[in-house]
């Protein structure tokens, strides 16, 4: 709901922020849609407020992070957008999915992949705005149009404002389509034909770090040098550059990710297999992730639509004086259940309550819907060597939340000092591409160090038996 920019020192120092809000629309049940070019406009202003105050000479890169999975398509040579942003929540293409699974797709996606049959990936996003937009089929019938997720989208507009209209992506966005080979991470000729999207029609695949195109910001040339998807510069911006390490960041959804190092990990559990980033001339780092469809939004949900609080400090108080929901459950599956149930007909529910039942309870079993959904990922056995878990995001920020979710999955919770790890991802990701430091190592060392620290340590209360 919301474009930010952030201006961070190789130090890991922050010197400048914007933000500028972002419109959702639902046009339909399960749909999901934002304007591509309000995208690019939200972000722009964001990044020009970010920026304002600081001398041209002081910036050296620009990096980009954002959301996966939501498509764009838009025409290679005006730039302009030739149909909606299909967000990565958007259900619409619940039946082709279900129609792939009926014709025995799902073994053959899931080891090439390392995804699931799922609405929430790019594929059928795509083929819907194929099959459905006459302007996207005019365009692919014509050789103008183009495929990309968010990250291509803010880089091709960033570089034709600067003359060079750069056409290309990364390992951590293109692993999330349902169209790349997991282990090479460039796309993948049986998956194309699979959803019959054409190779031409895609961004080239390049490593997460180095130059990709230039950006005019302050009135002079700053090279793209870093892009990764949100949740894996997260993951970066955590330090989490080791294997068993792991975070999870709370925005709309919940991404809880563990790295693996060089090993591509098939989880028997649901959890998707994914790419953390590539360097260049490297092979691909991977990754583990739960992806949760709902967690803030819900808590906007409760805000807007039950008007349980007024604001979000008002929700902590409520929550913070009860013990327990006194019943009340509370199931967030507004858009079906992510990992690592996989369930697109599931739907929310809000169950258990008595007269008796207050609001404090009711807001602290919503907090406890979400953290439930976080439990149900950590007992995947593939996350029992987790060695810590860091987390960031709005949710953080409420210490009664924390507090549940150590109660709830048994481990000590670590949140993190800044809340925004997403955008200190894309700053490190830009910094190593830009050659400000010889290694990742080193770069992480720097940027995330005390300063950006953990701020507060959560220990779980409840025993066993409790839980």
């Amino acid at each position: 709901t919301s474009s930010r920019a952030v201006v961070y020192g190789l130090d890991g120092s922050i010197h400048g922020h914007g933000t500028s809000p972002l419109a959702v629309t639902y046009p339909r049940e399960g749909w999901v849609e934002q304007s591509a070019e309000e995208i690019w406009q939200s972000q722009k202003d964001a990044l020009l407020d970010a920026v304002a105050g600081i001398a041209g000479e002081r910036l050296l890169a620009v990096g980009i992070t954002n959301q996966r999975e939501t498509v764009v398509c838009w025409d290679r040579h005006t730039g302009r957008a030739l149909g909606p942003a299909i967000v990565w929540q958007c259900r619409r293409t619940a039946s082709r999915c279900e129609e792939l699974r009926a014709k025995g797709q799902s073994d053959f996606i899931r080891q090439r992949t390392g995804l699931v049959i799922d609405p929430y990936f790019s594929a059928t996003k795509m083929r819907w705005l194929v099959e459905q937009v006459p302007e996207v089929r005019a365009g692919i019938e014509g050789g103008s149009a183009v495929f990309g997720t968010v990250d291509s989208w803010i880089l091709y507009r960033l570089s034709r404002e600067a003359g060079s209209a750069v056409l290309r992506t990364e390992p951590s966005n293109a692993s999330r389509t349902l169209l790349a080979d997991a282990e090479s991470a460039d796309w993948d000729e049986e998956l194309l034909a699979l959803f019959q999207i054409p190779r031409q029609v895609l961004c080239d695949v390049g490593p997460s770090f180095g130059e990709r195109g230039t950006a005019r910001v302050s009135g002079r040339g700053l090279p793209v040098t870093g892009v990764l998807g949100d949740q894996q510069a997260s993951l970066l911006g955590h330090g989490c550059i080791e294997p068993s390490y792991g975070k999870c960041t709370f925005g709309t959804g919940a991404f809880l990710l563990m790295h693996t190092g060089s090993s591509l990990i098939r989880s028997t559990s649901g959890l998707l297999s994914t790419v953390a980033w590539q360097e260049p001339n490297q092979k691909p780092t991977f990754a583990l992730e739960g992806s949760v469809f709902v967690a803030g939004a819900l808590i906007d949900w409760l805000r807007s639509e039950l008007r349980l609080f007024d604001d979000y400090d008002d929700l902590e108080a409520l929550a913070s004086a009860v013990a327990e929901s006194g019943g009340a459950v509370v199931v967030p599956a507004f858009t079906g259940l992510g990992a690592p149930h996989w369930d697109d007909r599931a739907r929310g529910l809000i169950g258990g309550l008595t007269r008796g039942t207050t609001r404090a309870q009711l807001c602290y079993a919503a907090l406890a819907g979400i953290a439930f959904q976080i439990g149900d990922l950590l007992a995947a056995p593939e996350c029992v060597g987790l060695h810590s878990l860091s987390i960031d995001g709005g949710l953080s920020r409420n210490r009664a939340f924390c507090q549940i979710l150590a109660d709830v999955t048994g481990r000590p919770i670590d949140r993190a000092g800044n809340a925004e790890r997403t955008s200190l991802g894309a700053a490190i990701a830009a910094a190593v591409g830009a050659g400000c430091f010889a290694t990742l190592h080193q770069a992480v060392a720097a940027m995330t160090g005390a300063s950006q620290g953990i701020a507060e340590r959560f220990s779980p209360r409840w025993d066993a038996a409790e839980r």
